[in-house]
């Protein structure tokens, strides 16, 4: 019977992974072919949300010791819960809520249910199975499978937008090489994600993915070795700093050879646009889904940054939508509980050869580029919040301590011992006979016996 529990229990979790990695198997926007009926999409996140919060309160005691190991992570996650606080359109900020209640407490569940080397496999497992359902989605069903109104030939797989395939494969790659497997399996593994990730045609995800292999190889090789650790990091500073500079300054040429606008099709204006707005509201924000709400003004000023009669449905940042939502103590929240993960995260990895104990920081790495030009952190209901909150919990997580190892006994060379003039018959063992005593020749013993003759 517990066997049958634990299997369920994953099977759940997988589907509840792969649930909020924003499947476009339900049509994704209206009008959009679907392969599953959009009504059936409330009913499962219901059932995902009901399920995971069952499963918190059953191990209630495990669950409030590892939460209250963070309690910036639980600051955080009630304030962007409770915006509807000061919003301008309470009801939709309210109805909107829902969507971090649900993310978070699926996050709590994993962050305090698994520990980052079950997670890495769970994470692991639901991403090869997306991969997989993504190849034959785009072969058998291919105007669900690969973009045909707009990217015309781009994979998207099973998800809402061909970014969206790149950034889960990113994600996947980075896992794989994570994972305790055979070089030929965690070859085959990555090839796949690769693969995915040239079909989706997001080139983004596929520079994004190098970086962090760079990065997790700079975490695996390079420990904390004393002075030489000090050296390679202001190498890779200055490296570092040499690399931005010339980014920087050649911003213009390097997006255009990679067929981007150099404005990173419109996004900058906007971002000028949606933090100009911000000004009004800048401690609090505007409140959850309020300022690209349908009517908005706000939001129709923004898109007229980019093209006239534009409204885009969020800011291609997820750090200036989370200020848009909560204002800069929301962001300033975020960025501390962010830091405070990567510096837990980043000794735990230095002072371990576990591939597990990389993992936050390659999900870290990976979170803080994507939204740089993308709305992944709290954009509807995704996984990347639901991961953050996971990753934060696992990190900070109390680990059992070590049992020391015994060591190994030295056989003791026996003391020779001298005559056995330091025993005393008196002192023998009881029941054991007393050895006899040591005899010598007695010169006066012939003399003393020739004696008693003669008498």
């Amino acid at each position: 019977m517990k066997r049958f529990i634990a299997i369920a229990e994953i099977v759940f979790v997988i589907f509840g992974f792969t649930f909020f990695t924003g499947v476009g198997l339900f049509g994704g926007k209206p009008g959009a072919p679907a392969l599953i009926p959009i009504v059936l999409a409330t009913p499962l996140r219901y059932f995902v949300w009901g399920m995971a919060g069952l499963l918190l309160c059953l191990r209630w005691k495990r669950s409030l010791t590892v939460a209250t190991q963070n309690p910036l992570l639980i600051l955080l996650t009630v304030w962007v819960s409770c915006s509807f606080v000061w919003s301008e359109n309470f009801a939709l900020s309210l109805d909107k809520s829902r969507e971090v209640w649900q993310m978070a407490t699926f996050g709590f569940y994993l962050g305090t249910r698994f520990t980052l080397k079950q997670q890495l496999r769970l994470f692991s497992g639901s991403l090869l199975l997306g991969a997989i359902l993504s190849i034959l989605l785009a072969i058998g069903v291919p105007y669900i499978g690969i973009h045909q109104d707009e990217h015309v030939g781009a994979w998207k797989g099973i998800y809402v937008f061909k970014n969206a395939l790149g950034s889960m494969m990113s994600l996947a790659a980075a896992c794989f090489t994570l994972l305790p497997l055979q070089p030929i399996v965690k070859a085959v593994g990555v090839f796949l994600a690769m693969a995915l990730m040239l079909l989706s045609t997001s080139k983004g995800a596929l520079l994004l993915f190098f970086i962090n292999l760079f990065l997790l190889y700079l975490y695996r090789s390079f420990r904390w070795k004393g002075k030489i650790t000090v050296i390679l990091i202001d190498l890779g500073l200055l490296v570092g700093g040499t690399v931005i500079t010339v980014v920087l300054s050649q911003w213009v040429n390097l997006l255009t050879a990679l067929g981007k606008d150099p404005t990173l099709t419109g996004r900058i204006p906007m971002w000028g646009s949606a933090l100009q707005a911000l000004m009004e509201k800048p401690l609090f924000g505007f409140g959850r889904g309020v300022f690209w709400a349908e009517g908005s003004y706000r939001a129709l000023t923004a898109g007229r940054s980019v093209n006239y009669g534009y409204i885009p449905p969020n800011c291609h940042n997820g750090f200036i939508d989370l200020s848009l939502d909560n204002g800069f103590i929301g962001l300033g929240l975020f960025f501390l509980c962010f830091f405070v993960t990567y510096i837990t995260a980043l000794r735990r990895a230095y002072g371990s050869n576990r591939g597990e104990d990389s993992l936050p920081l390659a999900f870290l790495t990976l979170l803080l580029i994507n939204n740089c030009t993308e709305s992944y952190l709290l954009d509807l209901t995704n996984i990347y919040w639901v991961l953050f909150t996971a990753v934060s919990l696992a990190v900070h997580a109390p680990q059992p301590l070590p049992i020391p190892s015994r060591p190994a006994l030295t056989p003791i060379a026996p003391v020779p011992e001298e005559e056995d003039s330091w025993r005393d018959p008196q002192l023998e063992p009881s029941g054991l006979p007393a050895p006899e005593a040591a005899t010598s020749p007695n010169p006066f013993l012939p003399m003393f016996q020739a004696w008693s003759k003669s008498r």
